[in-house]
């Protein structure tokens, strides 16, 4: 659409297969939301102070890097960490590079999501605060979930989430709740109590004088019993 209107905006985040962002002059989103409204596809205005990823920060980028250079030490990482710049691992001996450029470049970020889950197949999971790209990463993992609910608290949001993870398979370490509780002697009762409330409590009746049998009671005999609606006798 952007080729064939002409229309002179960069898309700046590929945040899913259905959702892209888009960054340029005012005029030009003007002349787009325009056209998208004419051929019935969903867009919004996000309020930002200025179009990020675009050509309009991108001078930003060296002032950034040579920053970077002065107050930011570079180690190799003890865990993969995918930039969203190249969908990939950073790479050790371009870190810094590679975060500078990000500024002005566009985020690939559904392709970060893609290459995750190639080399590390695993359940994606948003660490809040709240549950704003959900959506998106459930676009590459059905399974994905997430910590922050608008219906629980914090930790009553971490023990589901923690319960969603195990139903799916993952071994989870949960000494770390409460650490000590799994060193705590186990008190062992010498016999099974059952508390009598008034929920579970019926005194016994005792029967009235002449009073009728109930259906399929047994009636007692000098030699036998015979229970009444019954098939045979004993």
């Amino acid at each position: 659409i952007l080729r064939k209107e002409g229309i002179n905006v960069k898309i700046a985040n590929y945040n899913g297969p259905d959702q892209v962002v888009v960054g340029g002059a005012t005029e030009e989103l003007e002349k787009l939301k325009q056209l998208l409204r004419a051929q019935r596809i969903s867009s919004k205005s996000l309020e930002v102070s200025t179009a990020f990823h675009t050509e309009y920060v991108s001078e930003a980028a060296s002032a950034f890097d040579t920053w970077l250079a002065s107050n930011v030490r570079f180690e190799t990482s003890q865990i993969p960490v995918y930039s969203n710049l190249l969908a990939t691992v950073y790479p050790p001996e371009k870190a810094r590079e590679t975060l500078s450029t990000q500024l002005g470049a566009s985020v690939r970020f559904h392709e970060m999501l893609t290459a995750m889950q190639v080399d590390h197949p695993a359940t994606l999971v948003e660490i809040g605060p709240g549950r704003k790209i959900h959506g998106l990463l459930k676009a590459t993992d059905a399974k994905a979930l997430t910590l922050d609910s608008e219906s629980r608290g914090g930790v009553l949001g971490l023990a589901a989430l923690l319960g969603e993870l195990s139903v799916q398979g993952h071994a989870l370490d949960l000494t770390q709740w409460h650490p000590g509780l799994e060193v705590l002697p186990v008190e062992g009762t010498k016999s099974f109590t059952v508390i009598l409330t008034g929920a579970n409590y019926r005194a016994v009746s005792k029967p009235r004088d002449n009073a009728p049998l109930p259906h399929n009671a047994p009636i007692a005999t000098d030699k036998f019993a015979v229970n009444l609606g019954a098939p045979s006798i004993s």
